[in-house]
């Protein structure tokens, strides 16, 4: 097959064994098959990697959720590299993928494991199979009901949350923390490029409470790993407006 001629990494192991926990094919016209959807599927994949199961870094990302015919947009902290390594088993039809569309009309991707990937896990050490149950599964005396992801939207003060629950059958239930955004401290000043400005009366800085930032606490649950580090860095944002003055 062409996916054995592939250098597999252990977090793609752990992500085909978790999916194959949720949606797997029917093996005859007579069995049912199942699939899980992406937003529930972020969700698992996210308290893996705060389980420290998943070598895998998150970001927070707007996502819009559908829920009873109406979609919202809400923040989750989301694996891009999650997401690439599920892209990478689609390629090597390991995965298969199925587009639905919500009640508003919204696209739903929904993913499913393939006859190929049931195989490929065949091989996969039974060590790192128990370490995904772990985050699949309940604690005691839940460990063997498998956790589903739910989502309600409540009130919170005036305005309106969405969060993300991990239940079990028998009663379990716990909320998760994909929509608490880390904060991250840092200090900023105003800037403007000289063409824009009409005079060239320097604009205010804070570079002198730039300490500050190290007095901030962090609430980052992953160990991240810095790719690059930047200090001084200008930052321009713009719009185009392709109309008036």
């Amino acid at each position: 097959q062409e996916y054995a001629t592939v250098r597999w990494t252990l977090n793609h192991a752990r992500l085909l064994y978790m999916i194959s926990k949720y949606a797997v094919p029917a093996k005859s016209i007579e069995d049912d098959e199942s699939w899980i959807r992406q937003v529930p599927l972020l969700v698992m994949i996210y308290e893996g990697i705060v389980m420290g199961i998943l070598d895998l870094d998150y970001a927070p990302q707007s996502v819009l959720v559908s829920q009873q015919g109406t979609s919202k947009r809400c923040f989750m902290n989301v694996s891009q590299e999650g997401k690439s390594a599920i892209d990478d088993l689609r390629e090597k039809e390991l995965l298969q993928g199925l587009k639905l569309s919500s009640e508003d009309f919204q696209p739903v991707t929904c993913y499913q494991i393939t006859a190929q990937g049931l195989e490929f896990l065949e091989a996969v050490p039974l060590k790192l199979k128990e370490d995904v149950d772990s985050v699949l599964h309940g604690p005691k005396p839940f460990q063997d009901k498998l956790l589903n992801v739910t989502m309600r939207r409540e009130m919170e003060e005036d305005s309106e949350a969405q969060h993300f629950f991990l239940t079990a059958e028998g009663g379990y239930e716990r909320m998760s923390t994909i929509t608490e955004i880390e904060d991250v401290s840092y200090v900023s000043s105003p800037y403007l490029p000289l063409h824009v400005r009409k005079s060239e009366k320097p604009i205010s800085s804070n570079a002198h409470r730039a300490g500050e930032a190290a007095t901030g606490e962090s609430n980052i649950k992953d160990d991240l790993s810095e790719a690059i580090h930047l200090a001084h860095v200008s930052l321009l944002i713009g719009e185009w407006i392709p109309f008036g003055p």
